[in-house]
């Protein structure tokens, strides 16, 4: 069995997060945005509400969905096993770097999912997993994530250069090189007469010497500097490659952290951009959600999803603002008991005895 592989493997995916800071921060910020405020759950039948929560409580919902739109941001795709299927009661997310190919029938239908751990590979059965896309791609097997067009190798003129991602990193690492060798001035001193041995000790006291401290000698010897040409710019260069990587990340969080000069309007209207992109994957997150792990669960205790109407929402649930002067009116007009008044009470901060009777 052949299969087909992700274009670029999800281990090297998540070492580029964990050591470039600009995708770290542009991930960091889109997990943060589409899961950070949490959710609730809406249904036309509040007992439908209660067996999701309870449902979700149990798995702690909201941890695992934070590490699965990590995984879905940084490698475009996550898996989750259902166990099981068919009586939905747990979730359990597959380590997204041992899934290394898929393989699909003649119509595209996914016969298997092919995972390796310890050099030894696994079939999977694709209907007992989940499997999370954050950008779906042609009809291919695996997705893509936020900063795939900065990680894939180009090819040029039917030559393979390096991904953005690769040449931002190794100019990275020739600046630190060239600051080593030229920000400060490489003194050179020319001795006349000299055998090698006397070079030999003046070299290592010129080596042990502190910053400003004299040299002295009885021969004589010239002393010159050498600087690095001023005209040796790679800014320009390295702006451009920049861009590109704040371009691919598809966030301007660090541009508005790093760079001065911002108006308030041009980085309301970058925001704006940013949240427009949050709102699509959270769309397409809660209906893969709500189809695929919430109609579950209500099918398993008889529920007839089409009617229930169960709805995930991002955030927290808008909870109306009252007086205290409303509990009052509530309980003259008979809308609440004053057993009911005392519970609110109690919530809004009230000191009230618990073993009062109420008549």
């Amino acid at each position: 069995i052949i299969g087909e592989r992700p274009p670029i493997t999800f281990a090297k995916l998540w070492d580029y997060y964990t050591i470039d800071p600009t995708v770290q921060n542009a991930i960091n910020t889109f997990r943060d945005q589409i899961v950070g405020s949490g959710f609730y759950v809406t249904a036309n039948d509040p007992k439908a509400v209660d067996i999701i929560n309870e449902f979700c409580d149990k798995l702690d919902f909201d941890n695992l969905l934070y590490d699965v739109v990590g995984e879905m941001l940084v490698c475009g795709n996550s898996f989750i096993e259902m166990l099981t299927p068919d009586y939905l009661e747990y979730l359990s997310r597959v380590q997204i770097t041992t899934i290394k190919k898929i393989v699909r029938d003649e119509y595209g239908n996914i016969k298997n999912i092919i995972q390796e751990v310890d050099g030894k590979e696994n079939y999977l059965n694709p209907k007992n997993f989940i499997h999370l896309k954050l950008f779906d791609v042609n009809g291919k097997p695996f997705g893509i994530g936020l900063f795939h067009a900065l990680a894939i190798p180009q090819i040029v003129d039917g030559e393979l250069r390096p991904s953005i991602i690769d040449s931002i990193a190794s100019i990275r690492d020739s600046m630190v090189r060239i600051f080593e060798a030229y920000a400060s001035p490489k003194d050179i001193y020319i001795f006349e007469n000299a055998n090698e041995q006397f070079l030999q000790e003046q070299a290592a006291k010129i080596r042990s010497m502190k910053k400003g401290q004299s040299f002295i000698t009885n021969k004589k010897f010239e002393h010159k500097e050498i600087t690095i040409d001023p005209r040796s710019r790679f800014d320009k260069y390295v702006e451009f490659l920049q861009t590109q990587l704040e371009l691919g990340s598809q966030t301007p969080a660090a541009k508005l952290q790093t760079t001065t000069g911002y108006t308030e309007a041009s980085a309301r209207a970058v925001i704006e951009l940013v949240e427009r992109r949050i709102i699509g994957i959270q769309r397409r997150l809660k209906r893969l959600i709500e189809k695929e792990i919430f109609d579950r669960v209500l099918i398993r205790e008889g529920f007839d999803v089409n009617s229930t109407n169960v709805e995930l929402h991002w955030g927290l649930p808008d909870i109306p603002s009252f007086n205290i002067s409303d509990v009052f009116k509530a309980v003259e007009l008979g809308v609440v008991s004053k057993r009911e008044a005392r519970n609110i009470l109690q919530r809004s901060g009230w000191i009230l005895d618990p073993n009062e009777v109420i008549e």
